[in-house]
């Protein structure tokens, strides 16, 4: 990643920044090209190594070709355009600010004990984030239906060897400039949650009260 040393981030920032934004992209070349897979990941700290953890459905092509290669993992944070009409001054050119990681390395497979520790606690953490009065955890659902699920997934986890993170906040402009762009930037951000929410609504189908076991039924024969 292209990143000029005035907008470089140190590492306590692209960790804060994951833990933050940690619905990650990660790139793999397969013996049909690249592929990419968009899946939530949780890191954490190990020592001095940084590890990244995740899982993905078995179903997925990509979760055959994984390992003995280097894997991107790439994480965006907060982004916005900004308008030359935003600064006191007039001679700017349009740009966008933004935030955004790449983390490169190698993946080995967890085993199923540790599988089942990644799922609980991805669970965990966005349950705090969505419901913290009362978190919903795995074992409100059927002992059989987890069981079925757990069999559907693959759980992996990469070793960092580097890590790429772009700032670009505008830190070359002058502080009275920056002030002005955060404030309007603040007035002007998108409502993800509603643009998503509008998505929703467009892509829904007609499936009235689809169960969990219905739902695990059909993703079995996809897998086949």
């Amino acid at each position: 990643m292209y990143i000029p040393t005035i907008f470089e981030g140190d590492m306590g920032q692209g960790i804060k920044l994951i833990q933050e934004n940690p619905f990650g992209i990660m790139t793999v070349q397969t013996s049909q090209g690249l592929k990419s897979v968009h899946i939530p990941f949780i890191i954490k700290k190990n020592n001095d190594k940084i590890l990244l953890q995740a899982h993905l459905a078995k179903a997925n092509t990509i979760s055959k070709e994984l390992y003995d290669k280097e894997v991107l993992i790439h994480f965006s944070g907060p982004a916005s355009y900004v308008s030359p009409k935003w600064y006191k001054e007039s001679s700017h050119f349009p740009t966008w600010v933004y935030c955004s990681a790449h983390a490169y390395g190698r993946l080995r497979p967890l085993s199923e004990k540790e599988l089942d520790k990644q799922v609980d606690e991805l669970i965990s953490i966005n349950e705090e984030r969505v419901n913290p009065a009362s978190p919903w955890k795995l074992n409100e659902m059927p002992d059989d239906l987890i069981e079925r699920m757990k069999t559907m997934i693959v759980g992996i986890e990469m070793s960092v060897d580097r890590v790429e993170i772009c700032l670009k906040l505008n830190q070359h402009k002058s502080e009275s400039d920056i002030d002005l762009l955060a404030t309007r930037i603040e007035k002007n951000s998108n409502n993800h949650a509603n643009e998503l929410a509008e998505y929703m609504r467009q892509c829904k189908q007609s499936i009235e009260d689809e169960t969990v076991e219905m739902y695990l039924n059909k993703y079995a024969m996809s897998n086949k």
